[in-house]
């Protein structure tokens, strides 16, 4: 359920769209009718300017479990890439898991509603 070649990377990056909130930024890709449905995938591309291998690693973290509970509400055939700007403090599961969720409904991968 992960992204991990690089040429899936380059897909996303390349035709998909961008939404940003908050530091972080989400790329999304719909993968078409001629594509087999899939279970959607999540990447990760934390520069090293985000700060050093503790922060980038924790980030990594909390974005993962966000999308580990909610995966089962995003659409099939979903391809979603998190980068991130340096925030300005240390980041919780509490403010990370409502940001992914906002850039998801933003992205029109989640109804509305569901927001909460």
């Amino acid at each position: 359920e992960r992204l991990h070649r690089k040429i899936d990377f380059k897909r996303v990056f390349k035709e998909g769209r961008r939404f940003s909130a908050s530091g972080l930024t989400l790329w999304v890709f719909q993968c078409g009718a001629q594509e087999p449905a899939q279970k959607p995938r999540l990447g990760l591309a934390i520069p090293k300017a985000y700060g050093n291998a503790v922060a980038r690693n924790r980030l990594k973290r909390l974005i993962r479990e966000a999308f580990r509970l909610n995966k089962a509400r995003l659409p099939s055939g979903v391809d979603m890439v998190f980068a991130a700007r340096p925030l300005p403090a240390k980041p919780f599961f509490r403010t990370i898991e409502p940001l992914v969720l906002k850039l998801w409904t933003v992205a029109k991968l989640l109804p509305p509603s569901q927001n909460s």
